[in-house]
Protein backbone atom coordinates (compact mmCIF):
# COMPACT_ATOMS: atom_id res chain seq x y z
CA UNK A 1 0.00 0.00 0.00
CA UNK A 2 1.29 3.43 -0.95
CA UNK A 3 0.09 6.66 0.62
CA UNK A 4 0.36 10.16 -0.81
CA UNK A 5 3.67 11.05 0.86
CA UNK A 6 5.30 7.86 -0.38
CA UNK A 7 3.79 8.33 -3.84
CA UNK A 8 5.30 11.81 -4.18
CA UNK A 9 8.68 10.58 -2.93
CA UNK A 10 8.59 7.80 -5.54
CA UNK A 11 7.82 10.36 -8.26
CA UNK A 12 10.83 12.45 -7.22
CA UNK A 13 13.04 9.39 -7.05
CA UNK A 14 12.08 8.70 -10.69
CA UNK A 15 12.74 12.34 -11.52
CA UNK A 16 16.18 12.20 -9.86
CA UNK A 17 17.04 9.08 -11.87
CA UNK A 18 15.85 10.75 -15.05
CA UNK A 19 17.91 13.90 -14.45
CA UNK A 20 21.01 11.89 -13.54
CA UNK A 21 20.78 10.19 -16.93
CA UNK A 22 20.52 13.49 -18.80
CA UNK A 23 23.49 14.61 -20.84
CA UNK A 24 24.97 17.97 -19.94
CA UNK A 25 24.01 20.72 -22.38
CA UNK A 26 26.59 23.45 -22.96
CA UNK A 27 25.53 26.79 -24.42
CA UNK A 28 28.08 29.47 -25.25
CA UNK A 29 27.05 33.13 -25.23
CA UNK A 30 29.20 35.67 -27.07
CA UNK A 31 28.73 39.40 -27.39
CA UNK A 32 30.06 42.80 -26.43
CA UNK A 33 29.48 44.25 -23.00
CA UNK A 34 25.99 45.77 -22.88
CA UNK A 35 24.34 43.34 -25.29
CA UNK A 36 22.22 41.94 -22.46
CA UNK A 37 23.58 38.40 -22.37
CA UNK A 38 22.86 37.98 -18.65
CA UNK A 39 19.31 39.26 -19.03
CA UNK A 40 18.74 36.87 -21.92
CA UNK A 41 20.08 33.84 -20.03
CA UNK A 42 18.02 34.63 -16.94
CA UNK A 43 14.88 35.13 -19.03
CA UNK A 44 15.23 31.79 -20.82
CA UNK A 45 16.05 29.73 -17.76
CA UNK A 46 13.70 31.46 -15.36
CA UNK A 47 16.05 32.28 -12.53
CA UNK A 48 19.00 34.47 -11.77
CA UNK A 49 21.35 31.83 -13.11
CA UNK A 50 24.10 34.33 -13.93
CA UNK A 51 24.00 35.91 -10.46
CA UNK A 52 23.46 32.74 -8.40
CA UNK A 53 25.33 30.20 -10.49
CA UNK A 54 28.87 29.12 -9.73
CA UNK A 55 31.27 30.68 -12.23
CA UNK A 56 34.56 28.93 -12.98
CA UNK A 57 37.19 30.41 -15.31
CA UNK A 58 37.96 28.07 -18.20
CA UNK A 59 40.36 30.38 -20.03
CA UNK A 60 41.25 34.04 -19.70
CA UNK A 61 38.25 35.04 -21.80
CA UNK A 62 35.82 32.21 -21.01
CA UNK A 63 33.83 31.49 -17.85
CA UNK A 64 31.64 28.46 -17.16
CA UNK A 65 28.46 29.13 -15.18
CA UNK A 66 26.68 26.22 -13.51
CA UNK A 67 23.65 26.02 -11.24
CA UNK A 68 23.10 23.08 -8.90
CA UNK A 69 20.47 20.69 -10.23
CA UNK A 70 20.39 22.32 -13.66
CA UNK A 71 21.47 20.18 -16.68
CA UNK A 72 22.64 23.26 -18.62
CA UNK A 73 26.01 25.01 -18.36
CA UNK A 74 26.55 28.47 -19.81
CA UNK A 75 29.97 29.35 -21.23
CA UNK A 76 30.15 33.13 -21.16
CA UNK A 77 32.80 34.97 -23.17
CA UNK A 78 34.40 38.36 -22.70
CA UNK A 79 37.09 40.41 -24.30
CA UNK A 80 35.83 40.66 -27.87
CA UNK A 81 35.47 44.44 -27.58
CA UNK A 82 39.11 45.01 -26.62
CA UNK A 83 41.58 46.80 -28.87
CA UNK A 84 42.17 45.12 -32.22
CA UNK A 85 45.11 43.02 -31.03
CA UNK A 86 43.30 42.01 -27.84
CA UNK A 87 40.21 41.13 -29.87
CA UNK A 88 42.18 38.77 -32.06
CA UNK A 89 43.75 37.03 -29.07
CA UNK A 90 40.35 36.67 -27.39
CA UNK A 91 38.70 35.37 -30.56
CA UNK A 92 41.50 32.90 -31.26
CA UNK A 93 41.34 31.61 -27.68
CA UNK A 94 37.56 31.09 -27.89
CA UNK A 95 37.79 29.28 -31.22
CA UNK A 96 40.61 27.05 -29.99
CA UNK A 97 38.65 26.07 -26.92
CA UNK A 98 35.52 25.17 -28.91
CA UNK A 99 37.56 23.16 -31.43
CA UNK A 100 39.33 21.31 -28.64
CA UNK A 101 36.01 20.39 -27.04
CA UNK A 102 34.46 19.40 -30.39
CA UNK A 103 37.14 16.73 -30.81
CA UNK A 104 36.36 15.12 -27.44
CA UNK A 105 34.37 11.89 -27.27
CA UNK A 106 32.57 13.14 -24.16
CA UNK A 107 29.43 15.02 -25.24
CA UNK A 108 29.21 16.62 -21.79
CA UNK A 109 32.28 18.72 -22.62
CA UNK A 110 31.31 19.86 -26.12
CA UNK A 111 29.76 23.24 -26.90
CA UNK A 112 26.41 22.24 -28.36
CA UNK A 113 25.15 25.63 -29.55
CA UNK A 114 26.30 29.26 -29.60
CA UNK A 115 24.15 32.35 -29.07
CA UNK A 116 26.00 35.27 -30.68
CA UNK A 117 24.41 38.40 -29.15
CA UNK A 118 24.36 41.79 -30.89
CA UNK A 119 22.55 44.82 -29.51
CA UNK A 120 19.89 45.61 -32.13
CA UNK A 121 20.07 49.27 -31.18
CA UNK A 122 23.66 49.46 -32.41
CA UNK A 123 22.43 48.71 -35.92
CA UNK A 124 25.93 47.48 -36.72
CA UNK A 125 27.81 44.23 -37.12
CA UNK A 126 31.59 44.57 -37.14
CA UNK A 127 33.84 42.83 -39.69
CA UNK A 128 35.68 40.97 -36.92
CA UNK A 129 32.30 39.72 -35.65
CA UNK A 130 31.42 38.34 -39.08
CA UNK A 131 34.78 36.61 -39.22
CA UNK A 132 34.28 35.14 -35.73
CA UNK A 133 30.70 34.00 -36.43
CA UNK A 134 31.81 32.14 -39.55
CA UNK A 135 34.70 30.45 -37.75
CA UNK A 136 32.37 29.37 -34.97
CA UNK A 137 29.68 28.20 -37.37
CA UNK A 138 32.12 25.73 -38.91
CA UNK A 139 32.39 24.03 -35.49
CA UNK A 140 28.97 24.36 -33.81
CA UNK A 141 25.50 25.76 -34.63
CA UNK A 142 25.37 29.55 -34.27
CA UNK A 143 22.24 31.62 -33.68
CA UNK A 144 22.62 35.39 -34.06
CA UNK A 145 20.45 36.93 -31.34
CA UNK A 146 19.59 40.60 -31.87
CA UNK A 147 18.99 41.63 -28.26
CA UNK A 148 17.08 44.68 -27.01
CA UNK A 149 14.96 44.65 -30.19
CA UNK A 150 12.45 47.45 -29.71
CA UNK A 151 10.78 47.98 -33.07
CA UNK A 152 11.14 48.63 -36.77
CA UNK A 153 14.85 49.39 -36.55
CA UNK A 154 15.56 45.90 -35.21
CA UNK A 155 13.52 44.34 -38.01
CA UNK A 156 15.45 46.34 -40.60
CA UNK A 157 18.75 45.39 -38.98
CA UNK A 158 17.76 41.71 -39.15
CA UNK A 159 16.91 42.12 -42.85
CA UNK A 160 20.29 43.71 -43.46
CA UNK A 161 22.17 40.82 -41.82
CA UNK A 162 20.12 38.31 -43.81
CA UNK A 163 20.99 40.13 -47.02
CA UNK A 164 24.72 39.86 -46.32
CA UNK A 165 26.73 36.78 -47.24
CA UNK A 166 27.29 35.60 -43.66
CA UNK A 167 27.35 31.97 -42.62
CA UNK A 168 25.22 31.30 -39.55
CA UNK A 169 22.44 28.86 -38.64
CA UNK A 170 19.66 31.09 -37.36
CA UNK A 171 18.78 34.71 -36.59
CA UNK A 172 16.19 36.00 -34.15
CA UNK A 173 15.13 39.36 -32.68
CA UNK A 174 14.57 39.29 -28.92
CA UNK A 175 13.51 41.62 -26.15
CA UNK A 176 14.30 39.65 -22.99
CA UNK A 177 12.15 41.68 -20.60
CA UNK A 178 9.43 44.32 -20.75
CA UNK A 179 10.75 47.78 -21.62
CA UNK A 180 9.34 51.23 -20.82
CA UNK A 181 9.66 53.65 -23.72
CA UNK A 182 8.17 57.01 -22.88
CA UNK A 183 4.70 56.27 -21.57
CA UNK A 184 4.47 53.00 -23.49
CA UNK A 185 5.44 49.51 -22.38
CA UNK A 186 6.96 47.20 -24.97
CA UNK A 187 6.39 43.59 -24.01
CA UNK A 188 9.19 41.03 -24.01
CA UNK A 189 9.20 38.95 -27.18
CA UNK A 190 11.21 36.43 -29.14
CA UNK A 191 12.21 34.24 -26.17
CA UNK A 192 9.96 31.32 -27.08
CA UNK A 193 11.12 31.54 -30.71
CA UNK A 194 14.74 31.42 -29.58
CA UNK A 195 14.02 28.41 -27.37
CA UNK A 196 12.26 26.61 -30.21
CA UNK A 197 15.05 27.38 -32.68
CA UNK A 198 17.65 26.20 -30.17
CA UNK A 199 15.78 22.96 -29.51
CA UNK A 200 15.54 22.17 -33.22
CA UNK A 201 19.28 22.71 -33.73
CA UNK A 202 20.41 20.61 -30.78
CA UNK A 203 21.46 16.99 -31.16
CA UNK A 204 18.89 14.58 -29.76
CA UNK A 205 21.01 13.57 -26.78
CA UNK A 206 20.76 17.00 -25.13
CA UNK A 207 17.26 18.08 -26.16
CA UNK A 208 15.64 16.76 -23.00
CA UNK A 209 18.17 18.69 -20.92
CA UNK A 210 17.18 21.91 -22.66
CA UNK A 211 13.45 21.22 -22.23
CA UNK A 212 13.99 20.56 -18.54
CA UNK A 213 15.94 23.78 -17.96
CA UNK A 214 14.21 26.34 -20.18
CA UNK A 215 11.09 28.14 -18.90
CA UNK A 216 9.67 29.97 -21.90
CA UNK A 217 8.46 27.27 -24.31
CA UNK A 218 5.76 25.56 -22.26
CA UNK A 219 4.16 24.12 -25.39
CA UNK A 220 7.27 22.00 -25.99
CA UNK A 221 7.19 20.77 -22.39
CA UNK A 222 3.54 19.87 -22.87
CA UNK A 223 4.19 18.17 -26.21
CA UNK A 224 6.92 15.94 -24.80
CA UNK A 225 4.94 15.20 -21.62
CA UNK A 226 1.92 14.20 -23.71
CA UNK A 227 4.00 11.51 -25.44
CA UNK A 228 4.84 10.02 -22.04
CA UNK A 229 1.14 9.92 -21.16
CA UNK A 230 0.24 8.16 -24.41
CA UNK A 231 2.83 5.47 -23.75
CA UNK A 232 1.64 5.06 -20.15
CA UNK A 233 -1.98 4.71 -21.33
CA UNK A 234 -1.01 1.89 -23.68
CA UNK A 235 1.11 0.24 -21.00
CA UNK A 236 -1.79 0.43 -18.52
CA UNK A 237 -4.10 -1.17 -21.07
CA UNK A 238 -1.64 -4.06 -21.39
CA UNK A 239 -1.60 -4.52 -17.62
CA UNK A 240 -5.39 -4.91 -17.83
CA UNK A 241 -5.39 -7.61 -20.53
CA UNK A 242 -6.71 -9.79 -17.74
CA UNK A 243 -9.10 -7.57 -15.75
CA UNK A 244 -7.45 -6.34 -12.54
CA UNK A 245 -9.31 -6.94 -9.26
CA UNK A 246 -10.20 -3.54 -7.82
CA UNK A 247 -8.31 -4.47 -4.65
CA UNK A 248 -5.16 -4.84 -6.82
CA UNK A 249 -5.43 -1.42 -8.46
CA UNK A 250 -2.00 -0.65 -7.02
CA UNK A 251 -0.40 -2.57 -9.90
CA UNK A 252 -0.94 0.60 -11.95
CA UNK A 253 1.05 2.70 -9.50
CA UNK A 254 4.56 1.97 -10.87
CA UNK A 255 3.50 2.95 -14.42
CA UNK A 256 1.79 6.10 -13.18
CA UNK A 257 4.76 6.98 -10.97
CA UNK A 258 7.15 6.71 -13.89
CA UNK A 259 4.82 8.80 -16.09
CA UNK A 260 4.44 11.54 -13.48
CA UNK A 261 8.17 11.50 -12.78
CA UNK A 262 8.96 12.10 -16.45
CA UNK A 263 6.40 14.90 -16.71
CA UNK A 264 7.82 16.51 -13.56
CA UNK A 265 11.27 16.28 -15.12
CA UNK A 266 10.09 17.93 -18.34
CA UNK A 267 8.71 20.85 -16.33
CA UNK A 268 11.85 21.04 -14.16
CA UNK A 269 9.72 21.15 -11.00
CA UNK A 270 11.72 20.37 -7.87
CA UNK A 271 9.14 21.17 -5.19
CA UNK A 272 7.57 18.11 -3.55
CA UNK A 273 4.97 20.19 -1.69
CA UNK A 274 3.53 21.50 -4.98
CA UNK A 275 3.33 18.02 -6.50
CA UNK A 276 1.67 16.73 -3.34
CA UNK A 277 -0.90 19.52 -3.54
CA UNK A 278 -1.61 18.81 -7.21
CA UNK A 279 -2.20 15.11 -6.59
CA UNK A 280 -4.33 15.76 -3.54
CA UNK A 281 -6.88 17.19 -5.97
CA UNK A 282 -7.47 13.62 -7.12
CA UNK A 283 -6.83 11.47 -4.05
CA UNK A 284 -7.18 13.80 -1.06
CA UNK A 285 -4.57 14.81 1.50
CA UNK A 286 -5.13 11.87 3.84
CA UNK A 287 -1.80 10.34 4.78
CA UNK A 288 -3.28 6.84 4.74
CA UNK A 289 -4.94 7.09 1.32
CA UNK A 290 -4.26 3.96 -0.73
CA UNK A 291 -3.10 5.51 -4.01
CA UNK A 292 -4.02 2.88 -6.61
CA UNK A 293 -7.58 2.41 -5.39
CA UNK A 294 -7.97 6.10 -4.60
CA UNK A 295 -7.17 7.23 -8.15
CA UNK A 296 -9.30 4.51 -9.78
CA UNK A 297 -12.33 5.05 -7.54
CA UNK A 298 -12.27 8.79 -8.20
CA UNK A 299 -12.01 8.28 -11.96
CA UNK A 300 -14.88 5.78 -11.98
CA UNK A 301 -17.23 8.48 -10.74
CA UNK A 302 -16.86 10.21 -14.09
CA UNK A 303 -16.24 7.42 -16.61
CA UNK A 304 -19.61 6.73 -18.30
CA UNK A 305 -20.76 3.28 -17.20
CA UNK A 306 -17.81 2.82 -14.88
CA UNK A 307 -16.34 0.27 -17.32
CA UNK A 308 -15.94 -2.34 -14.58
CA UNK A 309 -16.32 -6.08 -15.12
CA UNK A 310 -17.77 -7.27 -11.81
CA UNK A 311 -15.29 -5.98 -9.26
CA UNK A 312 -12.41 -5.85 -11.73
CA UNK A 313 -10.83 -3.10 -13.84
CA UNK A 314 -10.60 -3.72 -17.59
CA UNK A 315 -7.67 -2.71 -19.76
CA UNK A 316 -9.57 0.20 -21.24
CA UNK A 317 -10.53 1.48 -17.79
CA UNK A 318 -6.92 1.21 -16.64
CA UNK A 319 -5.86 3.23 -19.68
CA UNK A 320 -8.52 5.88 -19.10
CA UNK A 321 -7.56 6.28 -15.44
CA UNK A 322 -3.85 6.63 -16.27
CA UNK A 323 -4.57 9.05 -19.12
CA UNK A 324 -6.89 11.20 -17.01
CA UNK A 325 -4.22 11.43 -14.32
CA UNK A 326 -1.40 12.26 -16.76
CA UNK A 327 -3.23 14.82 -18.89
CA UNK A 328 -4.67 16.57 -15.84
CA UNK A 329 -1.25 16.72 -14.21
CA UNK A 330 0.20 18.35 -17.35
CA UNK A 331 -2.58 20.95 -17.46
CA UNK A 332 -2.03 21.96 -13.84
CA UNK A 333 1.78 22.11 -14.12
CA UNK A 334 1.38 24.21 -17.26
CA UNK A 335 -0.89 26.63 -15.41
CA UNK A 336 1.50 26.89 -12.46
CA UNK A 337 4.46 27.49 -14.81
CA UNK A 338 2.62 30.26 -16.69
CA UNK A 339 1.67 32.02 -13.48
CA UNK A 340 5.17 31.70 -12.05
CA UNK A 341 6.67 33.06 -15.28
CA UNK A 342 4.41 36.07 -14.87
CA UNK A 343 5.65 36.56 -11.30
CA UNK A 344 2.42 35.32 -9.69
CA UNK A 345 2.05 32.62 -7.05
CA UNK A 346 -0.75 30.08 -7.25
CA UNK A 347 -2.66 29.21 -4.08
CA UNK A 348 -3.06 25.61 -2.97
CA UNK A 349 -6.84 25.94 -3.19
CA UNK A 350 -6.64 26.86 -6.88
CA UNK A 351 -4.22 24.01 -7.59
CA UNK A 352 -6.51 21.47 -5.93
CA UNK A 353 -9.66 22.77 -7.64
CA UNK A 354 -7.99 22.77 -11.08
CA UNK A 355 -6.73 19.20 -10.67
CA UNK A 356 -10.22 18.04 -9.65
CA UNK A 357 -11.77 19.85 -12.62
CA UNK A 358 -9.34 18.51 -15.22
CA UNK A 359 -9.42 14.98 -13.80
CA UNK A 360 -13.22 14.91 -14.04
CA UNK A 361 -13.15 16.25 -17.61
CA UNK A 362 -10.46 13.83 -18.79
CA UNK A 363 -12.06 10.83 -17.10
CA UNK A 364 -15.44 11.54 -18.69
CA UNK A 365 -14.00 11.71 -22.21
CA UNK A 366 -11.55 8.86 -21.75
CA UNK A 367 -13.04 6.55 -24.40
CA UNK A 368 -12.34 9.20 -27.05
CA UNK A 369 -8.76 9.27 -25.78
CA UNK A 370 -8.45 5.49 -26.21
CA UNK A 371 -9.97 5.65 -29.68
CA UNK A 372 -7.33 8.19 -30.72
CA UNK A 373 -4.61 5.74 -29.66
CA UNK A 374 -6.19 2.80 -31.45
CA UNK A 375 -7.35 1.05 -28.26
CA UNK A 376 -10.88 -0.35 -28.52
CA UNK A 377 -13.12 -0.34 -25.49
CA UNK A 378 -12.41 -3.34 -23.24
CA UNK A 379 -9.54 -4.43 -25.50
CA UNK A 380 -5.84 -4.13 -24.78
CA UNK A 381 -2.66 -3.58 -26.72
CA UNK A 382 -0.58 -6.60 -27.72
CA UNK A 383 2.73 -5.16 -26.59
CA UNK A 384 3.93 -3.18 -23.61
CA UNK A 385 5.39 0.18 -24.69
CA UNK A 386 8.56 1.29 -22.91
CA UNK A 387 7.87 4.68 -21.36
CA UNK A 388 11.36 4.73 -19.90
CA UNK A 389 13.10 4.80 -23.28
CA UNK A 390 15.50 7.67 -23.97
CA UNK A 391 13.58 9.76 -26.44
CA UNK A 392 13.63 13.45 -27.40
Amino acid sequence: MVNLDEYVKDIFNKMDEDEENMKKLNIMTIGKTGTGKSTLINAIFGEEIVETGVGKPVTQNLKKIELAGNPVSIYDTRGIELDSEGQKEARDEIVREIKKRADLDDSDERIHIIWYCINAGSNRIEEYEIELIEKLQSIAPVIIVLTQSLGKEAVEFAKYIKSEDIKYDGLITVLAKDYQLGGMEIKAHGLKDLANMTYNMLEEGVRRSFINAQRVDLEKKEEISTEYVKKAIKASAVVGITPIPFSDAGVLVPLQTMMLGKITTAYGLHKEDIVKTVLSGVIGMGGTTIIGRGIVSNALKFIPGGNIVGSAISGSTAGIVTGALGYSYIKVLNYIAKENNAGRKVSNDIIVSLMKKYFEENSSKGKLLLKGLGIKEDESMDELPDIDEKDQ
